[in-house]
């Protein structure tokens, strides 16, 4: 009797275990399948290869940036300037002074006086934030307010 009583758990147990397993089979015969007719491993071959893809891109990117860094520190960034009248009585303020700098403060800085008589400009290179030439005060000012 005993022996029959254990058949018994035996066969139901064998029952549960080949609906679980069958359900299993089912689950994993979707996944398999996949969307569209593609199976698993095309999918995820293709998403490998848009992976690749898309790191190519993102190196060419960081490339870029590191390009237009560059490039941005050399553009001017610092820019001032001021109208003068550089002899008393003469000029109307028409002389100027103007500083272009860039991000490391390289740059010019041109003047221009102007007299009645005649008009002269000047440019002086700037290095670091220093010129080799003499400033005058104006020149000096521009100078100072374009390095801010």
């Amino acid at each position: 009797m005993n022996t029959q009583i254990l058949i018994i758990i035996l066969a139901v147990l064998d029952l549960i275990l080949f609906f679980l397993v069958f359900k299993l089979h089912s689950r994993l015969r979707k996944l398999f399948r996949g969307r569209k007719g593609r199976d698993l491993e095309e999918i995820i071959i293709s998403l490998r290869n848009e992976l690749d893809q898309m790191e190519k891109e993102f190196v060419k990117g960081e490339a870029r940036d590191r390009d237009m860094d560059a490039r941005l520190k050399k553009s001017v960034s610092g820019v001032s300037m001021i109208r003068f009248s550089p002899f008393q009585g003469e000029g109307g303020n028409q002389s100027f002074a103007l500083a272009m700098l860039d991000e490391e403060n390289d740059g010019v800085v041109i003047s221009s006086l102007y007299a009645r008589e005649r008009m002269s400009v000047f440019a002086k290179p700037i290095k670091n934030g220093v010129s080799e030439f003499e400033l005058s005060a104006e020149e000096k000012k521009v100078l100072a307010d374009a390095q801010k």
